[in-house]
């Protein structure tokens, strides 16, 4: 499984899904769309927003998710 989590820097809602992860120890990969203006652009491109954090996982996009729905959505597909 691979997550994508887009976030900005001083987003609460970012903490709470980054500790869910940790929680788990499930891997993930933050893209930080403050510090890489390219990652926003990704961002866009892929889910027509830019709001954070976003969440990405093999290919299902969580936009403007927080550690309810990611753990809502890892349920349903069997990762928890």
């Amino acid at each position: 499984m691979h997550i994508v989590v887009y976030t900005k820097t001083g987003c609460p809602w970012r903490k709470n899904v980054i500790d869910f992860l940790h929680k788990y120890d499930l891997p993930y990969e933050e893209k930080n769309m403050t510090e890489h203006p390219e990652y926003m652009d990704e961002c866009e491109k892929l889910t027509g927003q830019s709001k954070c954090p976003t969440i990405q996982i093999d290919g299902h996009w969580i936009p403007d998710g927080d550690a309810d729905r990611l753990e809502a959505y890892l349920k349903e597909i069997g990762a928890l």
